[in-house]
């Protein structure tokens, strides 16, 4: 609670617990919240301690026993052994040195064709991560603009589609062309009020969005030419009915139609996770619940296999990899994935596979086979990005 333009902690009866001496402060996490104070950044308990020092320029909550810092232009992992298994009631906590996971992108970015310069988007396991606040600006005035909300005491991200974008200034800037640290986003994102699902990094406190994924959700096209290395975003911009028939019949149909039915597909998963949450359900009711979603996948992928094409399939076997891995269904992952002709994969959408195939076997507890899909995985990255300096 803010008084006096300083922050304090209060119960749930609103009893001061914590006083009020920090120009800003998150909620707990972990045990332990994130303070600010005389310029710098640190952590404490709840009993109000400070057991992380303000020794930092900025700071993150803690997530999975690690939290993400930042001082004199360094980055590092603040470790919280309180929550680590092995050592449980040893509430110290130690700085290690952080590998810079995000990879400075020199790939050409088209938007409806036009050549966008100096976009600062990062390379993250062979996936394309883009600001979020970039693609709202570039897609302000096309069919595919939408607004962006922020609300930090919630950490919710709110799109609204079809709403003009209201800039904040950060938009469109050039990047430094250096690698930078990522840290998977703890935001939660809305999408006209419906909660979904999407991989996202915070990269220098600035939310990043895999961009197929993100295209998928707001209904503008991502395609990738491996000649030019180029990402091409297609926002459809607003045209005449002319050029809108011109448009349709020069597409590719089967491309929109598997968008469309990801898109029907995430609606429908959605729903019956929406009416099933208005009651607790069972162990038993909760499984028969994924099992009628796995079915309803298997005979959509059935009816792809049939008559499909290959990059169509792909694409909605890949959405529903997603889907297993998200909600933690590892075994039919696995079994899919052992199942799968990889024939006739680009090397692009092999890399994909087996990025997502070594977390879902690292979710399986199947140690060896996800080291052997991320290592293979890494070895096609370098095939793609061989000539990255």
């Amino acid at each position: 609670m803010k008084k006096d333009g300083k922050y304090d902690y209060i119960d749930k009866t609103g009893k001061n617990v914590i006083a009020a001496d920090y120009t800003s402060a998150k909620k707990f996490s972990e045990g332990l919240a994130r303070v600010y104070k005389g310029g710098k950044y640190g952590y404490i308990d709840k009993t109000g301690k400070v057991v992380i020092p303000f020794d930092y320029d900025f700071g993150y909550s803690f997530v999975d026993g690690v939290a993400l810092v930042e001082k004199n232009d360094r980055y590092g992992l603040l470790k919280n052994k309180r929550y680590s298994p092995s050592e449980e009631n040893n509430t110290l906590v130690k700085e290690e040195k952080a590998d810079l996971n995000a990879l400075y992108s020199k790939q050409n970015i088209t938007v409806n064709g036009e050549l966008i310069k100096d976009l600062e988007v990062y390379n993250i396991d062979g996936h394309n991560f883009f600001k979020l606040r970039d693609i709202a600006k570039l897609a302000d005035n096309t069919d595919a603009k939408f607004s962006v909300d922020w609300n930090g005491e919630k950490e919710l991200i709110s799109l609204k589609k079809g709403e003009n974008y209201t800039a904040v200034g950060s938009e469109l800037m050039a990047g430094d062309g250096k690698d930078k640290l990522g840290i998977k986003s703890t935001a939660k994102l809305e999408i006209n009020g419906e909660t979904v699902a999407l991989h996202a990094y915070t990269i220098e406190n600035q939310n990043y969005y895999e961009i197929r994924p993100l295209g998928n959700a707001l209904g503008f096209t991502v395609e990738w030419n491996d000649e030019s290395k180029t990402v091409s975003l297609g926002m459809n911009a607003s045209m005449s009915s002319d050029s809108q028939n011109n448009e349709v019949q020069n597409a590719d149909e089967k491309s929109e139609s598997v968008e469309d039915v990801i898109r029907e597909m995430a609606t429908k998963m959605l729903e019956m996770e929406t009416k099933s949450a208005q009651k607790p359900l069972t162990a038993i009711e909760r499984n028969e619940l994924r099992e009628e979603q796995v079915k309803i996948f298997e005979e959509q992928l059935e009816e792809y296999e049939k008559t499909s094409k290959v990059e169509d399939t792909f694409d909605f076997f890949y959405y529903f990899l997603q889907f297993l891995n998200n909600r933690k269904l590892y075994y039919t992952g696995m079994q899919h994935i052992y199942n799968y002709d990889t024939t006739n994969l680009s090397i692009q959408q092999k890399e994909r596979l087996y990025r997502l195939a070594s977390e879902i076997y690292k979710g399986g507890y199947k140690r060896e086979k996800s080291e052997y899909y991320l290592n293979e995985a890494n070895k096609l990255r370098d095939q793609i990005y061989g000539d990255r300096q």
